[in-house]
C-alpha cells in the first residue's frame, strides 16, 4: 500500500515541505500540484479577459448602433454620448459628440444616466450649473457609414435622429407616444 501525500504550503517563505510520502508518489503527486495550479491561473486569466472584453477598457458603456455613452476624463458619473466612428480593443476610442451636441457648450451639461434597446436610446442629462434635469431621445436608426463628415456637416444629420431637450411631462408624452418601454 503506498503512503499519501501531507504537503503543507508555507506561501511567505516559498517552501514545500513534503512528509510522509513514498518515493514513488512524490513526482506524481508534484506533477499533479502544478498542473492543477496551472489549471487556476489559466482559468484566472481566462476570466479577466472575458471582463475586460464584455466591458469597455475605459469606463465607456455601448449602447448600440455605434452609439456610446462616454465616460469623461476624470469625472466619475459624468458622460457624453458619441457615434463612435473609431474603434479599438477596448471600444469606442473616437467619435462625435451627440449628447451634449458640438454646438451644445460641452462642459456645461453632461448625461447622467442613459438606457438603450434595439430601437431608441433615452438619456437624462443634468445642466452643471442650475441642476437642471433634461431628457432626450435618440433613434438608433442612424448611421455616417458613407457620410464624408470633413465636407457635409454630420451634426444636423446626427441632431435629425435626437429628439430634446424635454422636460419630464414632454419626455413621458413622447415616450408613450412613439411606444418606448424603456425606463430610468
Amino acid at each position: 500500500m503506498i503512503t499519501t501525500v501531507l504537503e503543507y504550503i508555507v506561501m511567505e517563505r516559498d517552501c514545500l515541505i513534503l512528509s510522509h510520502e513514498s518515493y514513488l508518489d512524490r513526482p506524481l503527486n508534484l506533477n499533479r500540484k502544478i498542473m492543477k495550479r496551472k489549471k487556476i491561473i489559466a482559468s484566472l486569466l481566462f476570466l479577466q479577459l472575458c471582463i475586460l472584453w464584455s466591458c469597455d477598457f475605459y469606463g465607456n458603456k455601448d449602447l448600440g448602433g455605434k452609439l456610446t455613452l462616454w465616460l469623461r476624463d476624470g469625472s466619475e458619473g459624468r458622460y457624453d454620448i458619441v457615434y463612435c466612428s473609431k474603434y479599438d480593443i477596448g471600444g469606442c476610442i473616437a467619435g462625435i459628440y451627440v449628447i451634449p451636441s458640438a454646438d451644445d457648450e460641452r462642459y456645461s451639461m453632461y448625461v447622467k444616466t442613459a438606457k438603450s434597446d434595439d430601437k431608441w436610446v433615452i438619456a437624462k442629462t443634468i445642466r452643471t450649473v442650475e441642476q437642471k434635469k433634461n431628457y432626450w431621445i435618440i433613434d438608433k436608426n442612424l448611421s455616417l457609414e458613407d457620410v464624408d463628415c470633413d465636407a457635409l456637416n454630420c451634426d444636423s444629420i446626427i441632431r435629425s435622429n435626437v429628439i430634446g431637450p424635454l422636460d419630464a411631462q414632454q419626455f413621458g408624452s413622447k415616450l408613450a407616444e412613439l411606444k418606448i418601454s424603456l425606463k430610468f
